[in-house]
């Protein structure tokens, strides 16, 4: 985009959308999973990198870890009202795929609690094993939004790696977006509107 190199994935087993700096790095899809996420593997050593790792764990592959870019993910029609210039990549891929549907959705597989291959350490049972979230990372911390308790306080005012943020939800346009609350030095509290 522009003159960033980047590789943008999609897993379509963990429905996750994941971008990253591509300036040293080419991946590919390698068919496997770990821990219900798809394998990537990069095109010149042929290492392997689980999508929402994004680091190595298997192969020699210099750099070891990638830097993540920001993802948004959610429903086409509050991102066109956002980005009204937006324009979407070409379904012309030179594949036969049919990419109009997603099967995993399809079939009732993203909202079902059926997992079909092996997950270490096993998923946290106190949501929906499939439970959509807002993932945040840097280098030394993770956090996670579930969307369902989201629903409940649509806004959520917090901090992160030592950072005040906020979290906007909308329900309707299934996503979720964080934002810095700092302006002009102060830091900011939102609240819905009523």
């Amino acid at each position: 985009m522009g003159s960033q190199k980047i590789s943008l994935t999609y897993c379509p087993l963990t429905a996750s959308g994941v971008a990253y700096d591509a300036a040293s790095i080419e991946f590919g899809n390698s068919g496997s999973l770990f821990n219900n996420n798809m394998v990537m593997y990069d095109r010149t050593t042929r290492s392997l990198w689980p999508q929402m790792r994004a680091n190595v764990i298997a192969g020699d592959a210099v750099p070891s870890k990638v830097d993540l870019l920001p993802v948004f993910q959610g429903r086409w029609d509050p991102w066109k009202a956002l980005y009204p210039e937006s324009r979407v990549l070409t379904r012309e891929t030179g594949f036969v795929r049919d990419y109009s549907g997603d099967i995993y959705i399809q079939r009732g597989y993203t909202m079902n609690a059926e997992i079909w291959f092996a997950q270490a350490p096993a998923i946290d049972e106190r949501f929906h094993p499939k439970e959509m979230v807002l993932g945040l990372l840097n280098e030394t911390l993770a956090k996670a939004y579930p969307f369902s308790t989201l629903q409940d306080i649509p806004v959520v005012n917090d901090s992160f790696g030592g950072k005040d943020i906020v979290i906007a939800y909308c329900q309707q346009g299934a996503m979720a977006v964080p934002l810095h609350r700092v302006v002009d030095g102060r830091s900011l509290t939102f609240e819905p509107l009523p």
